[in-house]
């Protein structure tokens, strides 16, 4: 509980952490909760392919470091985690999740409490941002939404298959 303590506090006191949430304005929001950087926009406006290869999106030996801010409550910090912890028990041991300090791994996420519940999808190169805004998306099944996109799964209606196996109401699909 000490080394969680210490991971949490860091969080609040790490000057990246500011800079990492001013860079949040070069990331758009796609699909209403999936994070996508500019690089990455201008190459699917310009045509280009996603350019990463599939296995640079998993974590390497399906670890998956995470660190949560000081944004949250320790009772809040308790509920993410066993959120996590049953998201543990239905993907099996091809994956573990794992609390650290920011910066104690390479290629880790930082949970926060941002503006709604966003996630990219699978790894990033360095930090990562996950947004679970307070007061909104601290719900266990949102929580392992947002979690499973930093795993690397898109939305189903995203598929190129898709139409084979979900109906797409497209009236309630908002324009824009």
């Amino acid at each position: 509980m000490q080394a969680q303590a210490s991971a949490i506090a860091t969080t609040a006191t790490d000057p990246t952490m500011a800079t990492s949430r001013q860079a949040e304005d070069n990331i758009k929001i796609i699909e209403g909760d999936i994070m996508i950087s500019q690089t990455h926009q201008s190459q699917m406006l310009n045509g280009q392919a996603a350019a990463a290869s599939a296995a640079s999106i998993y974590w390497p030996n399906g670890t998956v470091y995470y660190s949560l801010s000081v944004d949250y409550t320790a009772s809040e910090a308790d509920y993410i985690e066993s959120s996590l912890q049953e998201l543990q028990l239905y993907v099996g041991s091809a994956v573990q999740f794992k609390r650290v300090s920011p910066g104690e791994a390479a290629d880790y996420i930082e949970v926060y409490s941002g503006s709604g519940c966003s996630s990219f999808v699978g790894r990033q190169t360095g930090p990562q941002w996950l947004s679970l805004q307070r007061g909104v998306c601290l719900q266990k099944y949102i929580i392992q939404h947002e979690f499973m996109h930093a795993l690397g799964f898109w939305h189903e209606q995203s598929r190129a298959d898709r139409d084979h196996s979900v109906v797409i109401w497209w009236s309630n699909i908002d324009s824009g």
